[in-house]
């Protein structure tokens, strides 16, 4: 809705909606790793086919795991989390 009426996730912050905002923000970055992605040589020319998109929704769902997964680790490294 907020993409939609022109609302940023730095005014859905400031209004106290900081939950709208991160989903906001995950929105916009999905959006654009989807377009970095097909805009590698190759994917872009593939198109809207099923098994591109299946292919970019991989990737972007392991490269986020794995940056979860390295912050968790850095938090362990620094002290800031216990493990377990």
């Amino acid at each position: 809705m907020a993409r939609t009426v022109g609302v940023s996730a730095e005014e859905l912050a400031a209004a106290g909606r900081e939950d709208a905002a991160q989903q906001l923000r995950a929105l916009e970055h999905e959006r654009g790793l989807r377009g970095r992605i097909t805009a590698i040589p190759g994917l872009g020319v593939i198109g809207p086919h099923p098994l591109t998109s299946m292919f970019v929704d991989n990737l972007i769902y392991d490269a986020a795991r794995r940056h979860a997964e390295l912050l968790l680790m850095l938090r362990i490294a620094t002290g800031d989390v216990q493990p377990g």
